[in-house]
């Protein structure tokens, strides 16, 4: 069914959004108890399963409606780490850095943020252009950028403010 298609694949894209707000106020506390440094190393290492996970799906001939459930899983995964990562790298910073500088850091993690997120648009639309796969290009790069993360990330320390918070 053409509509039934065409309603999977949005959900299967919106899926990371809209569980969104739920994962925020999940990786908040953690990161309120345990710490920014944990949020961040766990996101990271949520995203690259997910990136690993989404190129290893067998396609819907194989799998059938098993490989979308797989997928809106993955989806589901990407959106629960992306917005741990994203709130905890503000916290992060904002405890960090000291005013006023930590201005200039929060705006240029932000706008750092989009501009990666459009390169990722547009490595998207690079690889889907050169062949029918082409797409898995990008979670294998998106899962490289991932595992490159964790290995920088272990070697944060808590901030003192979180430190001091929980003496």
């Amino acid at each position: 069914n053409p509509f039934v298609e065409k309603v999977v694949a949005l959900f299967a894209f919106l899926s990371s959004f809209i569980i969104r707000p739920l994962a925020s106020v999940f990786w908040g506390r953690v990161g309120d108890s345990l710490g920014r440094v944990f949020v961040l190393s766990w996101t990271t290492l949520f995203m690259a399963l997910s990136c690993a996970f989404i190129v290893l799906i067998p396609p819907y001939e194989k799998w059938g409606v098993y490989s979308v459930y797989c997928f809106l899983f993955a989806r589901v995964l990407q959106g629960i780490s992306s917005s741990g990562e994203g709130a905890a790298a503000d916290i992060f910073c904002t405890e960090l850095v000291k005013p006023p500088m930590v201005y200039r850091v929060c705006a240029g993690l932000k706008l750092g943020s989009n501009l990666a997120g459009l390169a990722a648009l547009l490595l998207g639309m690079f690889c889907v252009s050169i062949t029918e796969n082409g797409w898995k290009y990008c979670f294998y790069f998106g899962g490289t950028i991932a595992l490159c993360a964790m290995n920088f990330r272990r070697k944060l320390k808590e901030t003192k403010e979180f430190l001091d918070a929980h003496l």
